[in-house]
């Protein structure tokens, strides 16, 4: 009697699994797939009125758009690092800090945790993150346009982004008279600029045109005639065609930093020495950053290279960025002009 229970559920086990393969179509029932992210090198991506092109297409994952992380945070003027050993992804910028692990939907935003719709990602050796979630963390305005398959993104950024759309190729400042020469690529060739006192008050105003507008480089000039014995910073930048706000922003300090003596130079940096205004009365070492965007000329104004600096040099040294001076040891900041004198200090 019990051996014959025992071949009933036998039977009626097989009968079921028998039932159930014919439903699944001769499969086993799983989990269903979870969604892959799929590459989309349809989707245009414009950052402040130009169109970017990434060495990787953009791809999607339900719904939401992801990108190479570093070439969307530098334009967006932020620096990225990598921290292979925890599997993570560190964007900085002036005023915050980003931090995203691999493959979660949570990030820390100086520290706060905040979730985000999808998880980062790596892909073809690159790490891919969500182009909204991180343009608007780092205070950009994000508008997708679904008939042109196009992203806007527009930021005004703290500082002078690489590559931007406005270069100063050199400044002459004296108290009665400011002299500007640059190259542009904007919308109809229109340059703006201002000159401001050291709370922000706009001393003067005004704008120029380029010799051509965008897509081409035009050259530009433009000189500011008056007491401007106050003036603290000089400001020139484009006009956003959808709601006139600031775009391509380029500062410099008017007042200069210091004169110094360079005691090491290398791609990139120099190491000075000197006293520098606003920051010591003594002698201080201070790291200075170099770019593309950074001035340097001799003092009649003919323009040098980065490789033109030698030790022993005596600089005099303008900032970039207003109030952009990092507390380490020895002190940095990013160098917006510097000219090379003509007498060196002693060694």
């Amino acid at each position: 009697m019990q051996r014959s229970k025992v071949i009933k559920t036998i039977i009626l086990a097989l009968c079921f699994t028998l039932a159930l393969t014919c439903a699944t179509g001769g499969k086993m029932l799983s989990k269903p797939p979870v969604p892959q992210p799929v590459a989309r090198p349809d989707i245009t991506i414009v950052v402040n009125g130009q169109e970017t092109e990434y060495p990787v297409p953009p791809v999607i994952e339900q719904d939401r758009i992801l990108v190479p992380v570093r070439d969307l945070a530098e334009q967006l003027g932020a620096k990225v690092e990598w921290l292979e050993t925890q599997n993570r992804v560190v964007i900085n910028n002036v005023k915050d800090r980003v931090e995203i692990t691999i493959g979660e939907k949570s990030a820390y935003i100086n520290g706060q945790k905040a979730d985000m719709d999808v998880p980062a990602r790596i892909i073809e050796n690159r790490t891919f993150v969500p182009l909204r979630f991180i343009s608007e963390t780092l205070a950009a305005e994000v508008t997708w346009l679904p008939e042109e398959r196009t992203v806007l993104i527009e930021f005004e950024s703290p500082v002078k982004p690489v590559g931007g759309n406005i270069r100063l190729n050199n400044f002459i400042y004296s108290s009665g008279q400011l002299v500007v020469t640059g190259v542009a690529r904007v919308w109809e060739a229109n340059v703006l600029y201002e000159v401001t006192d050291q709370d922000g008050e706009v001393l003067f105003n005004g704008f120029t045109t380029a010799s051509i507008g965008a897509p081409e480089w035009g050259d530009f000039t433009f000189s500011v005639d008056g007491d401007l014995s106050e003036a603290h910073v000089l400001r020139v930048f484009s006009e956003s065609a959808k709601d006139g706000s600031k775009m391509d922003v380029v500062e410099y300090f008017l007042k200069p930093f210091g004169t110094a003596k360079v005691l090491a130079q290398e791609p990139g940096s120099i190491l000075v020495e000197g006293i520098l205004d606003g920051y010591s009365q003594q002698p201080v070492q201070f790291y200075f950053a170099l770019s593309p965007e950074t001035i340097i000329t001799d003092d009649n104004n003919n323009q040098l290279e980065e490789t033109d600096l030698k030790p022993g040099d005596q600089l005099q040294i303008w900032i970039s960025y207003p109030g952009l001076v990092l507390e380490s040891w020895p002190a940095r900041a990013k160098a917006g002009k510097i000219i090379k004198l003509s007498e060196n200090l002693e060694s």
